[in-house]
């Protein structure tokens, strides 16, 4: 059974926007609250946590807006696998992937197996590293 392709098309399409309004949203914030002081701390100089806690604010802003850029740009490719006739297929053994993975995650690159097998092989220890076995 062929996947409806027009459904995981609407869904991308409806994803790709939901980011980059997310990621509008957030930049323009980041130009008012810099231009206002709104997104900031009070910076008192006898406290240094002031200086801690603007500074994770800032950390946990630019990891939101990685993720939602990371996100984007897996959708725009799953977009152009549509166009080009090969969404829906692993990207290493070439086997459709199940329409229930593609539900969840329409911009799957692999089947189950072939992702399990590509997170073993580029396992992330605890400090960031990536250990590949061979």
């Amino acid at each position: 059974m062929a996947i409806d392709l027009g459904h995981f098309r609407t869904l991308l399409t409806e994803r790709e926007q939901a980011l980059r309004e997310r990621l509008d949203t957030r930049a323009h914030g980041a130009e008012a609250g810099a231009s206002s002081g709104a997104l900031s701390v009070t910076h008192d100089p006898a406290n240094p946590e002031d200086a801690h806690v603007q500074n994770e604010l800032n950390d946990d802003a630019f990891a939101e807006i990685q993720v939602a850029d990371r996100e984007l740009a897996q959708v725009r490719q799953a977009l152009d696998r549509v166009d080009e006739g090969s969404y829906g297929e692993c990207i290493d053994c070439g086997q459709p992937i199940p329409e229930a993975r593609l539900q969840v995650e329409p911009w799957a690159l692999r089947d189950v197996k072939c992702q399990e097998a590509y997170e073993r092989q580029h396992a992330v220890n605890p400090q960031g590293a990536v250990h590949r076995t061979m």
